[in-house]
């Protein structure tokens, strides 16, 4: 009786990682992020059309090849040496993002964000994934970021280079630029000033 009540849970739980297994499926394939998973190989065993346009590999392509495909291949070693410390846990990297280079088809290099996740090896037998990334393009917002910094460099320069007191305020109201004569006006240092609304 006994064996066959573990036999019956075991084919339950089977049953349901199979049904996990195959809505994981139907839903990467209709998120707008790219979707990547791997297998104990490190080999691509699944991706979606965000991914296909955001590495420029269709699935046809890419499935079975390599993740050092998508990587620049001075940082290969390094990364697949990372996932194989995170596989054997001795790297946590659950509920962080990490921020990578990646290399699409073309050869070009852009920036990516991932969040990883490491399925347990033993949960079901015939399943290959154990490593699934959703993966965004952050290339952009990093290109406006170092344009916001160089004229915000720029304009502190500029500002510093005169005696006359000078600070900006966002639409809201908070100052986000201060130079050293307004700091003396308005009698804080500038790291105070900044960020706050009025003194």
């Amino acid at each position: 009786y006994m064996l066959r009540r573990r036999e019956y849970r075991r084919s339950t739980d089977v049953a349901f990682l199979r049904e996990s297994q195959a809505y994981f499926r139907t839903i990467a394939m209709d998120v707008s992020d790219a979707v990547i998973a791997a297998d104990h190989d490190y080999r691509v065993v699944f991706w979606n059309v965000p991914a296909e346009r955001m590495f420029g590999y269709s699935a046809e392509e890419i499935l079975g090849q390599p993740l050092g495909l998508l990587l620049p291949p001075e940082r290969r070693e390094t990364c697949l040496a990372a996932l194989r410390r995170i596989r054997q846990r001795e790297t946590v990297v659950m509920g962080r993002t990490l921020e990578l280079r990646a290399v699409r088809k073309d050869g070009s290099i852009f920036v990516i964000e991932l969040a990883l996740s490491v399925r347990n090896e033993h949960a079901l037998a015939d399943d290959p994934i154990i490593f699934t990334a959703i993966v965004r393009d952050v290339t952009e917002r990093k290109r406006e970021a170092e344009t916001l910094r160089e004229h915000m460099a720029t304009m502190r320069a500029v500002t510093e280079g005169t005696s006359d007191a000078v600070w900006a305020k966002t639409v809201d109201g908070h100052y986000h630029l201060v130079n050293t004569a307004g700091s003396r006006m308005l009698g804080f240092p500038a790291h105070v000033i900044i960020g706050s609304s009025d003194l």
